[in-house]
């Protein structure tokens, strides 16, 4: 969530991008990128703009920017790839760290007022 191009959240947005990509699909790589990004485009669009007071949470430009580093991640990710496919132990414990994290983050947009783990909108209820 921002206002500007780049913010605090354009690290996790890089990091997620090179951490899933690398752990959901290691077998194939391509398929990995493919469906990562299609899936983080799409959550990028259900996230709420504006707070229930109008004040603007976050720009297209901001998505824009989650999306492009989030891409890059990916790439560093596919490299990665590799390196999961032989320590499928380590593969399982990132990626239930990440599907824990996607889930928080879903979650807190399609239920901003009531999330159990803090909605988008939570503190404004």
């Amino acid at each position: 969530m921002g206002i500007e191009f780049l913010d605090i959240w354009t690290v996790m947005h890089f990091l997620s991008g090179v951490f899933i990509t690398a752990t959901l699909i290691p077998s194939n790589p391509c398929a990995s990128l493919i469906v990562c990004n299609i899936l983080h485009f799409i959550s990028e669009c259900i996230e709420n703009n504006k707070d229930p007071t109008g004040k603007v949470l976050e720009t297209n430009i901001n998505h824009f920017g989650d999306i492009i580093y989030f891409f890059m991640g990916s790439l560093v990710g596919y490299n990665l790839t590799e390196y999961f496919v032989e320590n499928p132990c380590q593969r399982y414990i990132v990626l239930f760290i990440c599907i824990i994290i996607s889930v928080q983050e879903i979650g807190r947009e399609l239920y901003p007022h009531n999330w159990p783990f803090g909605g988008a909108f939570s503190k404004f209820s």
